[in-house]
């Protein structure tokens, strides 16, 4: 019986994984600290190589969202796939302002005919910082 379940739940797994869409996953998740502290969360997504900024979107935390939380990114039909950047931030207030608590940054493009997931995860402590204060950076294929 265990293992028809188990069939049965890999079947739709990789029927809803494979169903040759193109799309992009991420997760974004922060630190037990960060979490605690977090009033807000502001994602954005810019593409192409002049970084157009495509969708801003801030949520209340925990009242919109929680974290973890999930973004999917799928291109716009009929044009070409392109990379893309997510922005992904946490304050202390409701309304971002300032200096966030954290902050990733992702680059990364689409697969084409895949879901590809990709995990940005939000800390306060002291990670790696490039010019002009952006924190490290995460470039995936």
């Amino acid at each position: 019986m265990k293992t028809r379940i188990a069939c049965v739940l890999a079947a739709i797994f990789f029927c809803a994984c494979g169903d040759g869409a193109t799309r992009a996953v991420v997760v974004v998740d922060a630190d037990p600290a960060t979490r605690a502290m977090a009033r807000s969360l502001e994602i954005l997504v810019l593409t192409g190589t002049e970084q157009r900024l495509v969708t801003r979107r801030v949520y209340r935390v925990p009242q919109d969202r929680e974290l973890p939380t999930t973004v999917v990114l799928v291109p716009r039909p009929n044009e070409p796939l392109q990379g893309f950047t997510v922005i992904a931030s946490v304050y202390a207030d409701e309304a971002p302002a300032g200096d966030p608590l954290a902050s990733r940054l992702l680059l990364a493009g689409y697969t084409p005919g895949q879901t590809t997931t990709f995990h940005l995860f939000l800390t306060d402590s002291e990670a790696p910082v490039a010019d002009a204060g952006v924190p490290s950076v995460e470039v995936l294929p």
